[in-house]
This record gives structure tokens, C-alpha cells and sequence, in this order.
């Protein structure tokens, strides 16, 4: 199993073998997330309250790519300019505006490579998952510099 790993026939395996050898002392049963909050519920059971900061656990992509970031960051500054002077693209087109924000949006998305980055950085699909992301970061800016050209000029 792996990060953002899909569903499995080996969990129930799993759960079936588990339950062979020790269901006398604790059975595993699949249950969906109502279920297991109505079990909860039913008990007596004292939950740990957390209060304060929490650290995103994904911050480390956006530490871990601080030029595709400022890309994005320059982008957004932009379309927010663009948006100003032109709040209905009659000037720019509306297509910019678009696809400024199509990409923002995919590159903000909270993945920052593949789930064996840290233990395979030479798979294929960290890189590739990186060169996505960091052409989404880069159109966005590219839309949204064609946006305040055309408006400014």
C-alpha cells in the first residue's frame, strides 16, 4: 500500500486472515465512516482535543519548488491586475482569463510528486508528475503576462 493508494481486494484478505488467527481476542470488520462513527458514539470512549497550529502536511512541495512558485505567485498577481483594468476581458479576451485560472487552479492542487518521491526520485512518474506541474505554474503566467500585454499596450 502506498499514498493515495486505490481500493484493494488484499485489504479483505487481509482482514480475513487477520480474523482466522486471532478473532477471539480482536476481530478487524470494513465498515464504512457512518458506521464507525455510530460505534463510536455508542461508547464511552475519552477522544484526545487538539488545539493550535496544525502543519499542512503537504508545505514541503511548495518549499521543494520555490522557482515554479514564484511563477504561480506572479501569475496570480497579475490576473488580479488584469481583473482590475479589465474586469469583463473586453480588452484581453475572456479566453485569458480562463486559462489563467484553469492552470492556477491545477497547479495549486496539493500533490507535489508521486508517492515514492522521497524513496525512488528516479521513477519516472516523479518526474513526469513534476514537469506537469510545473507547466501548469508556467502557462499560468504565460496567460496572464498576454493578458496585462494586450490590456497595457
Amino acid at each position: 500500500m502506498s499514498d493515495n493508494s486505490p481500493a484493494s481486494a488484499k485489504i479483505i484478505e487481509f482482514v480475513h486472515e487477520y480474523n482466522a488467527l486471532h478473532s477471539q481476542e480482536i476481530e478487524l470488520k470494513m465498515v464504512t465512516l457512518d458506521e464507525f462513527f455510530d460505534i463510536l458514539k455508542q461508547g464511552d470512549i475519552e477522544i484526545p482535543t487538539y488545539a493550535g497550529d496544525w502543519t499542512d502536511w503537504w508545505a514541503d512541495g511548495v518549499g521543494s519548488t520555490p522557482n515554479i512558485v514564484q511563477h504561480y505567485r506572479e501569475a496570480s498577481r497579475k490576473l488580479y491586475a488584469a481583473r482590475q483594468l479589465d474586469p469583463n476581458g473586453e480588452i484581453c479576451g475572456k479566453e485569458l482569463f480562463d486559462s489563467t485560472e484553469y492552470n492556477l487552479m491545477f497547479y495549486a492542487e496539493h500533490t507535489w510528486g508521486y508517492s515514492s518521491s522521497v524513496s525512488e526520485p528516479w521513477h519516472p512518474n516523479v518526474n513526469k508528475l513534476d514537469w506537469r506541474k510545473s507547466l501548469f505554474g508556467l502557462k499560468a503566467n504565460e496567460s496572464a503576462s498576454r493578458a496585462c500585454d494586450t490590456i497595457t499596450y
